[in-house]
This record gives structure tokens, C-alpha cells and sequence, in this order.
């Protein structure tokens, strides 16, 4: 169990650390903020970047999946640790 003096110390440590760089999470809002504007003026632009982005994503971890596979070759079942 965690003990909440401790847990209110860090949360104040952390507060702490952060005050000083205010500006740059609003910058950072800011330019979410005008992202998702140029987001929604093209839906089709803003579609076709979040399927890339999915698909790359499916893609590398693929890659993992078959090497991991080739790792536990000697485990029972590798066969379907490369079909999966």
C-alpha cells in the first residue's frame, strides 16, 4: 500500500517542476487546437493519415510477432507463434 504522504510529496515535487514550462502545454494546446482544425477542413487528408499511421503501426508489430516467433523455436507450438 502506498503510503499518502509520500504520494502528495511527489505530486508536489511534480507541480513543482513543471511551473516554470506553462508556456510550452499552452503552445502545445494551441497547436493541437490548429491541427485539429486543419483535420476537420479535410476529412479525406485526415482519414487517409490515420489509416497510414494504423496500418505502419500493424505493420512493425507484425515484424515483432515473427521475430518473437523465431526466438521461441524451441518451444512447442512455434508453428503457431509464426501463424499468429
Amino acid at each position: 500500500m502506498t503510503d499518502m504522504s509520500n504520494s502528495k510529496a511527489s505530486l508536489g515535487w511534480a507541480i513543482h517542476a513543471i511551473t516554470g514550462k506553462w508556456g510550452w502545454f499552452v503552445a502545445l494546446g494551441v497547436g493541437e487546437l490548429i491541427l485539429g482544425g486543419v483535420a476537420s477542413a479535410n476529412l479525406m487528408a485526415a482519414n487517409l493519415a490515420s489509416v497510414l499511421v494504423i496500418g505502419a503501426t500493424m505493420a512493425v508489430a507484425g515484424i515483432f510477432q515473427i521475430v518473437h516467433a523465431f526466438s521461441v523455436r524451441g518451444l512447442r507450438g512455434y508453428l503457431l507463434w509464426l501463424l499468429a
